[in-house]
């Protein structure tokens, strides 16, 4: 489970130690304007997953970002390379 520190620098060096090796990896706040927004970020966690969306196979990728009142917080998002 990824998480780091939110900014995308992190996510992806956990991706790319990790991630990017394993069967099953799973990353959360994939749909948080919170964290998007915040400058430090750099796009964080939500930039990373699209990033990710457009080089992997749609069959790999999965996410939950069901939302109560159409907020954009938070959300899962998992790849699987093992299907």
């Amino acid at each position: 489970m990824i998480d780091a520190d939110h900014s995308y620098d992190a996510v992806r060096a956990d991706y790319d130690l990790v991630g990017a090796r394993a069967r099953l990896c799973m990353f959360h706040d994939i749909n948080d304007r919170f964290v998007e927004e915040w400058p430090g970020n750099v796009g964080g966690v939500p930039r990373f997953w699209r990033e990710l969306k457009n080089r992997l196979p749609p069959r790999v990728l999965h996410e939950f970002c069901c939302h109560s009142e159409g907020q954009a917080v938070m959300g899962i998002g998992v790849v699987d390379e093992g299907h």
